[in-house]
């Protein structure tokens, strides 16, 4: 499989493939790379683009999580350094 050096949707639609193999199918960005006929560091601007764009959602299901989420909208709102 070889990517296409194209740009716009084109380049969303490889960075969700390359998301996908990095976050749900646990590949490595070299594996990515060597799966997508790219380089590793083709490979990880395609990850971070993921993110970047949204098409990466990760959600964390515990309780905690709810307290974590709590204290970085109060770290953000009153602009403090530690949040406990």
């Amino acid at each position: 499989m070889s990517l296409r050096q194209e740009t716009g949707s084109t380049r969303l639609d490889d960075a969700a493939r390359a998301g996908w193999l990095y976050y749900v199918a646990g590949n490595t960005q070299d594996q990515i790379a060597a799966k997508l006929g790219i380089s590793r560091q083709t490979a990880q601007r395609l990850v971070s683009l993921a993110m970047s764009e949204g098409l990466i959602k990760v959600r964390v299901d515990h309780p905690i999580a709810n307290c974590l989420d709590l204290a970085a909208r109060l770290k953000s709102r009153f602009a403090l350094d530690l949040v406990e």
